[in-house]
């Protein structure tokens, strides 16, 4: 388990690295001026000069490369190119703001994932299970900014019941969370379905039924149990998911988290800003994949590494 853990957080480490080396690399060659952008059109060169000079622009690219990454390792993510104000600084300020509505999302979408996707394996080919389907098809087609408008006019705008936009309380925060985890959970519901209708026809559950034990504990006891096990690695992946999701969610309810920073120093081509924010995105997207990693290992003996005999 050590040596697991060990090859993952070098795996994770590499994969922050690459990915922080891909954008920083993208960023710097794509067109437009940020000083330009952030001081105006109408800014004098000699002005626009004397801001890229500042911003530490004007230096050769592997230069400003290497400042970046010795940067990151002193913990170090420079300051915005708008206020001159810490990255790390304002990140904090919007970060809980993103966390919370990630893990309201997140609970929403595994709650519903997992009651929808158990109950359609259950009732298979049955009028639920043709409502499963076409919600299902309904979460991932959709796009979030679109289930979002659709819960402000219904929630919001007619039955008045949350408010619109905002954050701060728990009533600012429902609308945005089911809409970002309805999103998500059609994928899982699916993943969950298939994994249940599969382990339904495994063997072990045929010798079950043959033994007169009752189909609910069958269900619930045996088969629940099993074809959850594969689903928890898509965890990972709609945690991905919700993150992405974030910066559209935030903006439709005019939330202020890293993913509404994100769009504005995209605006503004915050270039420290957008580092500073995709770095805590990776870093939570690389945590969770490395705990779920750890419990599937630990909850399901058949992957754990066997020892390696030494001749």
């Amino acid at each position: 388990m050590v040596k697991f853990l060990l090859q993952r957080l070098l795996v994770s480490i590499l994969v922050v690295w690459g990915s922080l080396t891909l954008v920083f690399f993208l960023l710097h060659i794509l067109p437009g001026d940020a000083a330009r952008m952030i001081g105006g059109e109408t800014l004098s060169q000699e002005r626009v000069d004397h801001l890229q000079k500042q911003f530490g622009l004007d230096r050769p690219i592997g230069e400003q490369y290497m400042s970046y990454i010795t940067g990151i390792a002193s913990g170090d993510l420079g300051s915005s190119f708008v206020d001159n104000q810490p990255v790390v600084e304002k990140l904090m300020v919007h970060f809980p703001s993103t966390l919370a509505l990630t893990f309201a999302s997140g609970l929403i979408a595994i709650l519903i994932g997992v009651v929808f996707g158990v109950l359609s394996a259950i009732y298979q080919n049955s009028w639920f299970d043709y409502i499963f389907r076409f919600f299902s098809l309904f979460s991932v087609s959709m796009p979030t900014f679109w289930i979002g408008i659709l819960l402000i006019l219904i929630f919001s705008v007619h039955l008045k019941w949350f408010p619109a936009i905002g954050n701060g309380s728990i009533e600012q925060l429902v609308l945005p969370s089911v809409c970002l985890g309805v999103a998500g959970s059609g994928l899982l519901a699916r993943m969950i379905r298939n994994s249940m209708l599969e382990v339904m026809n495994e063997q072990f559950v045929l010798a079950l039924r043959a033994k007169g034990i009752s189909e609910k504990m069958v269900v619930y006891q045996h088969v629940l149990r099993n074809a959850l096990l594969p689903s928890i690695t898509i965890i990972g992946i709609l945690v991905g998911e919700l993150l992405a999701g974030a910066v559209v969610t935030e903006t439709v309810f005019s939330r202020q988290g890293i993913g509404r920073v994100v769009v504005d120093a995209i605006n503004q081509k915050d270039i420290p800003m957008i580092q500073g924010a995709i770095l805590i995105a990776a870093i939570m997207y690389i945590v969770v994949n490395l705990l779920v990693d750890l419990s599937y290992s630990y909850i399901d003996p058949r992957i754990r590494r066997a020892p390696v005999n030494k001749s």
